[in-house]
């Protein structure tokens, strides 16, 4: 199965076309900026940022769970 997610970023977002196969990007431009691959110089998954800032968006939105 294929996943799909859309965001909108209001003018942030790349285009990677169905046969790009390298889908690695840099910039330190981003709604969130503590995340740690922001690089203007290295190139990084936007894919993993994502996540990484949905982690974000969770954590200010639901606080932090304590384990244990």
């Amino acid at each position: 199965a294929v996943v799909r997610y859309y965001f909108a970023d209001f003018g942030l977002s790349s285009y990677f076309p169905p046969d790009c196969a390298d889908r690695r990007v840099v910039g330190e431009l981003g709604r969130e900026q503590d995340v740690p691959e922001l690089s203007i110089d290295v190139p990084y998954d936007p894919f993993k940022v994502d996540v990484f800032i949905l982690g974000c968006v969770f954590k200010k939105m639901f606080g932090e769970v304590r384990m244990g």
